[in-house]
């Protein structure tokens, strides 16, 4: 556990002060300090002083490293100067996603197509809101993303999910179920798949 250090400063100077007022006796007050509580300790003079020891070299170090911050600060305000001209452009990178599919489908009959797509070799409807879509790739390393989707963009009652693939490295399998009831039921998706 890392404390503070306004917190390890007062902790320190809280054992020093105990340390001295028990300790400054010297033989003229008891040999051995006692504590009543719930779990009552005692502490021997020599305990005592180890702890103050400790906590004057705990001091000690939280004001060195104050010192090194504050003269890192400084020289880092001065260090920084004006900013350069901007370097030329680098070359165009490939599009995050280029395998996509908008699933349509009415709810009414069992067709289904891709409406907009990339990389989309066929596109079928298994049983009632599952999809499975087929892409040109193997795509058994990338992340496949499904939501529900609506072209009139009303909300919906679905929720879609990606759901283990087939044995085929380029197919993605996606379930649509109701959001109440969590059977499964038709309507269009979106799907992506990150490489």
């Amino acid at each position: 556990m890392r404390i503070g250090l306004p917190a390890a400063v007062a902790a320190a100077c809280a054992a020093l002060l105990l340390g001295a007022a028990l300790v400054a006796a010297d033989g003229s007050g008891p040999s051995v300090a006692t504590a009543q509580g719930s779990g009552g300790f005692t502490v021997t003079p020599k305990q005592l002083r180890i702890n103050q020891r400790i906590s004057q070299a705990a001091v000690r170090r939280a004001n060195a490293n104050r010192r090194d911050i504050e003269a890192l600060k400084q020289r880092g305000a001065a260090a920084v100067g004006p900013q350069g001209p901007p370097g030329p452009p680098g070359p165009q990178g490939e599009p995050a996603t280029t395998l996509f599919a908008v699933v349509a489908h009415d709810g009414l009959t069992d067709e289904v197509a891709a409406v907009r797509e990339s990389g989309v070799v066929s596109v079928t409807r298994s049983s009632a809101g599952v999809y499975r879509v087929l892409f040109s790739r193997d795509i058994r390393g990338c992340a496949p993303v499904a939501t529900t989707w609506n072209p009139g963009n009303a909300t919906t009652n679905r929720i879609a999910q990606v759901s283990e693939r087939s044995a085929e490295p380029a197919e993605v399998t996606v379930r649509q179920v109701a959001r109440e009831t969590g059977t499964l039921t038709d309507g269009s998706v979106s799907l992506a798949v990150l490489c």
